[in-house]
């Protein structure tokens, strides 16, 4: 990790954790900590994936590729990869993460960038917003709807 970076844990970062929630990204502050429950939360899997070693960097992830897209700004998954500080071949699986149910069946729009034949593209989260939870005042503070 890059000095003067810190991780965001959203088990430790309540505002992140519900603003993830408002746009629907399907998070449990409660169940996100027991990755073994799959019908919890944000949970990933695959064959090299260890709960243990994974799930905390993982969520960490997805919540740093969540802020970076969520103002709707197209980005090159280099320059994303340079926001989150994470490498390309993580940012792309968290992309794909994105468009999976479980994770808010959110659209991430794909387009080239320059030369047709250059094979740079870049990316754009589309928020799946299916039903605002209802929030009190207090819980407003520093989401954007």
């Amino acid at each position: 990790m890059r000095q003067g970076r810190h991780p965001v844990d959203t088990g430790r970062h309540p505002a992140l954790l519900r603003e993830m929630r408002v746009r629907g990204l399907d998070v449990d502050a409660d169940r996100m900590t027991t990755p073994t429950n799959k019908d919890a939360g944000m949970w990933f899997d695959g064959d090299t994936y260890e709960p243990e070693f994974d799930q905390s960097r993982l969520t960490t992830q997805m919540g740093r590729v969540w802020l970076a897209l969520r103002e709707g700004e197209w980005l090159s998954l280099g320059e994303l990869a340079a926001r989150v500080d994470a490498p390309e071949a993580s940012v792309s699986a968290r992309l794909r993460d994105l468009r999976k149910h479980r994770f808010g069946n959110h659209e991430v729009a794909r387009r080239h960038r320059g030369e047709r034949g250059s094979g740079l593209f870049e990316y754009q989260l589309i928020p799946k917003v299916t039903k605002l939870p209802e929030l009190q005042p207090a819980d407003r503070q520093g989401i954007l709807l």
